[in-house]
């Protein structure tokens, strides 16, 4: 677990580009537009999963 948590990162620097998150149903990763449209190319889920854990400190 972070050890800043009272400090929690943006959102765009968690994913990685600029997102726009509404209200609404849950969704996996995976099937969100804009996730694929930014990380396929990067390597999908699982280049995702190391980024924020580089991004958390964690990793």
């Amino acid at each position: 677990m972070a050890d800043y948590w009272s400090v929690p990162p943006d959102q765009d620097m968690i994913f990685g580009y600029h997102v726009h998150l509404e209200g609404g149903k849950v969704m996996e990763l995976e099937t969100l537009p804009t996730f694929k449209a930014y990380w396929d190319s990067k390597g999908g889920l699982a280049e995702f999963q190391k980024h924020i854990l580089k991004i958390l400190k964690l990793g």
